[in-house]
């Protein structure tokens, strides 16, 4: 098998390994704008390897007859080399967006017809001889070609703009923050293709079929760019979505099942499930199998429980008059207890002015009347500050001060005077509110049963009431005793000023008497 036999049969199965290999790559990218590019790249592949398979079936048949013809073919090549930059300038350029333009960008497209202008005038190199010459051939020698600076500029620019859609993948994966050491392997497969290509005129052992080389190196290039990730590829969207936690479902055209994630149900376990379906661009149906059992659980439960909740409101409701009616009897059952405790504490002295105002006559009754009056103003006030206590629990300051006036004002007819100084908050507790009156009151009516006349200041604070009189008399002590009696002992305290007693009532820790 001679090496002529070999080469052919390698141009025969070189279209066909191009066509698969690269139908491989244009379906593992990710968007459609790199599938459409790639389509250039393989037909200008498609089209060298043709052009050169034609020549070298043409070569023996022509060599002797038009040698023109020969030229053409030998070069004809250039013209689709040159769309084979171009091509991978406009994956670079699209390789990361959905490109929805389909046609080359005006800039892609300028650049291909410089390259265009550049191969066709390697193609009349005959006439000028810019890109290569042939000096004249010595009898007996063998056919001598020269490499002029023509070229060089060609393949400058051609190896220029194959490094520049590399650098452009470079930077979008640096601004992108994907880039891995492996992205260098595609550059380091272009720099093994330039030095092969440098060395092809020079060293013997590197001189490969160009059109073997340049297929490879191609193809061999977009797959290290898919493999490394420096092209965004759907290599690993099929492993991405069997592996999903998503209960997934992908069906073609025909609505066979193409791929399923391992989440999704089974036929007989889908009751329970929401399906969401999306129609494919291309042809197809995306189905979404989401769980729902779980919620469906917790509306049961909820359901439940609202059942639940509407029974116990309908009873509620079928209850609630029976009971604020028996709350508020009890309320009233409560309040009449304590101020019929009051009134029974308060009965035997309405009873001895009863009796005191029908045996006198003239003065006495009249002061009687008073002591009557002094009662019977104690007693509504201290039911209505009662009363208000029930309220909320405290009493306003200005209650308690309407409170202390009027019993001041019936003070008046013993002439008994006081002057009250108030230190306390303006809303009270109830309990300390009620003391505090219980000891003025108690303390000045003691006063005003004592002696005729009388001046007392008195100090209302918030845990103590003070009392201010000339001097300490039997009446203070014997009210001392009976306080005590009621609010347990420790709880009055007297100091000798010089001019005059003070008398401390502690209010803070004492409780209201019934």
């Amino acid at each position: 098998m001679d090496v002529v036999w070999l080469r052919h049969l390698a141009y025969v199965l070189m279209p066909a390994l191009t066509v698969l290999w690269g139908e491989s790559l244009r379906a593992r990218f990710l968007h459609r704008g790199a599938r459409r590019a790639i389509r250039l790249l393989l037909a200008a592949l498609l089209a060298w390897q043709s052009v050169r398979l034609l020549k070298y079936m043409a070569e023996p048949a022509v060599l002797d007859a038009d040698e023109t013809l020969l030229r053409l073919l030998w070069y004809l090549y250039y013209i689709f080399r040159a769309a084979l930059p171009v091509a991978l300038l406009w994956i670079a350029h699209v390789a990361d967006r959905d490109a929805v333009a389909q046609r080359l960008p005006v800039h892609l497209f300028a650049l291909l017809v410089l390259n265009l202008a550049l191969a066709i005038a390697i193609l009349t190199n005959d006439w000028h001889e810019q890109f290569f010459s042939f000096p004249q051939e010595r009898e007996g020698s063998d056919w001598e070609e020269e490499v002029e600076w023509g070229a060089y500029a060609y393949w400058t620019l051609w190896f220029l703009e194959v490094f520049t859609a590399l650098a452009i993948l470079w930077i979008k994966a640096k601004l992108q923050k994907i880039w891995r050491f492996q992205m260098v392997l595609p550059v380091v497969c272009c720099i093994l293709f330039l030095l092969c290509s440098i060395f092809y005129n020079f060293l013997p052992a590197v001189r490969i079929d160009v059109t073997l080389t340049t297929t490879g190196f191609f193809l061999l290039l977009l797959e290290l760019c898919l493999r490394t990730g420096l092209m965004p590829s759907n290599h690993d969207h099929e492993v991405f979505f069997r592996e999903a936690s998503l209960g997934l479902m992908l069906f073609d055209a025909r609505g066979a099942v193409r791929l399923v994630s391992k989440a999704a149900p089974e036929q007989g376990a889908r009751r329970d499930c929401r399906i969401s379906k999306m129609e494919v661009p291309g042809g197809g149906t995306f189905v979404w199998y989401e769980d729902m059992s779980l919620l469906h659980e917790r509306q049961r439960s909820l359901a439940q429980a609202n059942r639940a909740l509407e029974r116990r409101s309908r009873y509620l409701r079928r209850t609630v008059h029976l009971r604020r009616q028996q709350t508020a009897a009890a309320m009233h059952q409560r309040l009449r207890r304590e101020v019929e405790a009051l009134l029974e504490e308060l009965r035997p002295y309405f009873r001895e002015f009863r009796e005191e105002i029908l045996r006198t006559e003239g003065q006495e009754r009249e002061h009687a009347v008073h002591k009557l009056n002094l009662l019977a103003t104690y007693t509504k006030k201290r039911c209505v500050l009662f009363l208000k206590s029930e309220e909320s629990g405290t009493i306003a300051i200005e209650e308690l001060e309407m409170a202390a006036s009027e019993i001041c004002s019936a003070l008046r007819a013993f002439h008994v005077h006081a002057a009250i100084t108030w230190s306390m908050l303006k809303v009270l507790p109830a309990q300390g509110a009620l003391l505090a009156f219980d000891a003025l009151v108690t303390f000045l009516a003691e006063a005003a049963r004592s002696r005729p006349e009388q001046e007392v200041y008195v100090t209302m604070g918030e845990k103590s009431v003070t009392f201010l009189v000339d001097e300490h008399d039997t009446w203070v002590d014997r009210w001392q005793s009976l306080w005590q009696e009621k609010h347990g002992e420790g709880c009055i305290s007297c100091r000798d000023l010089g001019y005059a007693v003070s008398v401390t009532c502690d209010i803070s820790r004492g409780e209201v008497a019934p």
